[in-house]
């Protein structure tokens, strides 16, 4: 029979227990369920109520971005935007006015007019000027409505995680036998050897393969590496960014640059600065020398923001960095382009080492051979094609013939347009195939000069000259009328002809010469390059068959004029850089001593052929000889005999009249007489130099009696050339190794810009210049021979991975492993994302 029911209190016949195989039944305890039941309304109420203020919450938010959507369309992308709506827009003082009304505080508000009426304007109403920001808007939109803002970010994430949620497959069930149990994932720890040399090789790759710094959280690139060691623990984007490349960095400085930089000696430098796609200035520094084993070595000092390119502010960022190294006393010479800042850079640094005290001077050359200020040679024939080709040297590129003028720079215009509507118009593309199929010929596409590269302005020419039949054809008898007056008479083409003919001749150069360096200009190839060139230009150019085809005397007279007029911009244009080889000039001796001092060049044809004039130029020579070369020999000379005495109380070789060498004799410090032991000391200084004197120019003798191979065969070497014969003229190979190892070019501060351009593409624009420089640094410093290294004695042992760890889970389940990994940082993904 049940029992009664109460309102406020029921009695419950507790469980049922078996005591002996009796049944008895015992009463439980009374329970108060008004309190418990009123507790429970009241929860439930305030869930409910919670849930109604975020379902109007979540209306709010819709208006939001439904507004926000609208003001988007104006380029307006900010989100505080959706909280406003326009009323209308007014000039005051010339600046135009937009009134903005809140969607919540000013519903009632329709127009402009509404609010220009009152004294005071009423809540949620914000004038807006284009020039200003939107601090306003923002502060507003915060202060009153920030909780709806608030819920936007939080229903974003929950969107985004649902999203990835979506995409992720479900966890297997719960291992169940022995082996799976034993299989278990266990990930590295972050102090263990296998996940230090993950991470290093991950950092590696993104910086050498000049990857995005997201491929980390990419999840088929983590896919891929967990199928080969599902323990590796994944770092985010930014703790790559902000810890990992920062510590990288100063292992690479720790490692690969501070060490050998400390054992390098004369160093030589080349920097310039670089605009990046922020607009942004870099100034890039690199160092160079040539090593013991000769073999050419460079290091990026940095790549860091100039905020400042004055030559003053480029001088304070180089000297920090030649101070931070200690290589301030060993830099012999630098290498720039003819930029005014860059001129003055120099000067100011000197100024600088000099307040500070530090040495102006080489310490392993002596203080005759001042420091070497010289210009990129490519940069000086960069120049003197744009003499030519630049509106502002047209007078050195035209002809005058009656009442007509032909200019050389209109002349490259037309062009341009007749390239520009082969490629650009569908129409125009078909047309010129048309006019290459009619004329018999391989179809090609056109090519566009870049605007800052000369050299590929003459490549235009020449193309454009040998498509001249069908560029005619193209112009004559297939466009429209309207573009018929963009191709060129006959006279025009010979004029491009003309021209291209001169300036071909520094193109066969230098392909010429590049062809032998194998990885950059040494000083002495740059000065014979440029010798070379000087020497071609200087003689009268060969005459053009073509123009002997012309009737009109005039016009032809003309065409030869204008070709020496161009040869004369281009010759006095690389003047400065041989004018040393031609007189003697104490300031810039590190261009002749370059020739001198390599095998390929020490016979000096080159300089008596530049000269025309073999006694002349034998005096030239002589007189480098006396008043630089012999006494730098003999400097190092005293320098390796001093080295060889050392502290035994042994004298340096004295030298007999006949010129053999004595042996050598210990000191004699016993004298009393002050006057008698200062002159002997003078006495012994003086045997010693002339001894030094001596050595110096027997070693110079044998080294230019000494056979060496044809320099015009391109397998030749002088840096090999040195390594195998330095044991036979160390002093004459001392110097050499200090004077070429100035670069001729600055090629390498262009690969650094290259690279730089890589990284700050249109996709990666907002890349800031600190991390630039962190993986500039880390790019151009590791050495590439490590990893080849162990690529190789992977093979020699028949492994397929490195060295991570060997205990490899068979039979894995890798997409679990990848997604359990992706969800133990989904926070930093989420808001990254978002």
């Amino acid at each position: 029979m049940a029992a009664p029911a109460d309102a406020t209190n029921i009695e419950i016949v507790a469980e049922v227990q078996s005591e002996g195989g009796r049944v008895v039944d015992e009463p439980a305890e009374e329970v108060d369920l008004t309190e418990a039941g009123g507790q429970h309304g009241a929860d439930q109420s305030a869930s409910q109520g919670k849930e109604a203020q975020e379902s109007s919450m979540d209306e709010e938010v819709a208006l939001i971005e439904a507004q926000a959507a609208v003001w988007k369309r104006q380029n307006r992308t900010s989100e505080v935007w959706g909280c406003f709506r326009s009323l209308g827009k007014k000039k005051e003082n010339d600046i135009e006015v937009e009134g903005l009304a809140c969607i919540f505080c000013c519903k009632d508000i329709k127009t402009l007019n509404d609010v220009l009426g009152k004294q005071r304007s009423p809540r949620g109403i914000i004038m807006y000027k284009s020039t200003s920001g939107t601090g306003s808007i923002r502060k507003h939109a915060i202060s009153s409505h920030g909780d709806i803002f608030k819920r936007m970010k939080s229903l974003e994430t929950e969107r985004e995680n649902k999203k990835r949620k979506n995409i992720m497959p479900q966890k297997s069930a719960l291992a169940t036998t022995v082996t799976q149990f034993f299989h278990k994932k266990r990930k590295y720890k972050a102090n263990s050897k296998q996940q230090q040399i993950f991470i290093q090789d991950l950092l590696l790759f993104i910086v050498k393969e000049l990857q995005p710094l997201s491929i980390v959280e990419g999840p088929f690139f983590r896919q891929m590496l967990l199928r080969c060691d599902p323990n590796f623990v994944f770092p985010s984007r930014r703790r790559v960014r902000d810890v990992l490349l920062k510590e990288l960095r100063q292992k690479v400085d720790r490692e690969h640059v501070a060490p050998i930089l400390k054992v390098a000696g004369s160093i030589s430098l080349t920097f310039d600065l670089w605009m990046s796609r922020k607009t942004e200035d870099l100034f890039a520094m690199i160092a160079h020398w040539i090593g013991d084993d000769w073999a050419v070595y460079h290091r990026c000092l940095g790549l860091v923001k100039a905020n400042h390119t004055d030559g003053s502010s480029l001088s304070n960022e180089l000297h920090a960095l030649l101070v931070k190294y200690n290589i301030a006393n060993r830099v012999l010479g630098s290498t720039k382009d003819q930029g005014s800042n860059m001129q003055s850079c120099i000067k100011a640094l000197d100024d600088i080492q000099q307040k500070s005290g530090s040495v102006h001077i080489v310490d392993s050359l002596p203080s005759l051979l001042n420091r070497f200020d010289g210009t990129c040679y490519a940069h000086l024939i960069s120049t003197a094609l744009s003499k030519v080709f630049t509106k502002q040297q047209q007078r050195e590129s035209q002809i005058d013939h009656g009442f007509s003028t032909i200019k050389f720079f209109e002349l490259k215009t037309q062009l341009q347009s007749q390239i520009t509507y082969t490629k650009k118009s569908s129409k125009g593309r078909q047309l010129w195939n048309n006019a290459q199929e009619k004329c018999n010929e391989s179809p090609i596409t056109l090519i566009t000069p870049v605007k800052t590269r000369m050299g590929s302005t003459l490549a235009m020419f020449e193309q454009c000259l040998r498509k001249r039949k069908s560029l005619h054809v193209l112009y004559t008898d297939l466009v429209e009328a309207k573009y018929q007056d963009r191709r060129l008479s006959r006279n025009q083409w010979m004029v491009v002809n003309a021209v291209c003919d001169v300036l071909k001749l520094v193109c066969i150069v230098i392909v010429k010469q590049q062809t032998r360096a194998s990885e950059y200009w040494l000083l002495s190839d740059a000065v014979a390059t440029m010798t070379e060139l000087f020497i071609n230009l200087r003689n009268e150019p060969p005459p053009l068959q073509e123009l002997e085809e012309f009737d009109d005397e005039i016009f032809k007279e003309e065409i030869r004029e204008l070709r020496k007029r161009v040869t004369k911009v281009v010759r006095d244009t690389i003047f400065p850089s041989v004018s040393p080889l031609i007189s003697f000039s104490a300031g810039k001796g590190h261009t002749m001593l370059s020739l001198m001092l390599d095998p390929k060049y020490k016979s000096m044809r080159i300089v008596s052929k530049l000269i025309n004039d073999k006694g002349r130029a034998k005096s030239v020579i002589e007189m480098y000889d006396t008043m630089l070369l012999i006494p730098l020999l003999a400097d190092i000379a005293e320098r390796f005999t001093s080295h060889q005495a050392g502290d035994g109380g042994v004298d340096i070789t004295a030298v007999t009249s006949d010129g053999g060498a004595t042996a050598p004799r210990p000191c004699d410090s016993s004298g009393s007489d002050v006057f008698a032991e200062n002159a002997g000391e003078l006495d012994s200084e003086r045997i010693a130099r002339d001894a030094a004197i001596s050595m110096a120019t027997q070693e110079l003798e044998r080294f230019r009696r000494h056979p060496v191979p044809d320099r015009k065969d391109k397998g030749f070497s002088s840096l090999q050339w040195w390594k195998g014969n330095c044991g036979m003229f160390p002093i004459v190979a001392e110097v050499s190794k200090a004077i070429n190892g100035v670069q001729g070019t600055q090629i390498e501060c262009e690969r650094v810009f290259s690279i730089a351009g890589i990284l700050t593409r249109h996709r990666r624009n907002r890349t800031s210049a600190e991390l630039v420089d962190d993986l500039m640094f880390i790019h151009k410093n590791y050495p590439d021979e490590e990893a080849l290294d162990a690529l190789k004695a992977m093979k020699e042992e028949n492994k397929t991975m490195p060295v991570y760890g060997n205990d490899f889970v068979k039979n894995m389940e890798s997409e679990e492993s990848l997604w359990e990994d992706l969800s133990s940082d989904k926070d930093d993904y989420a808001r990254d994302h978002t």
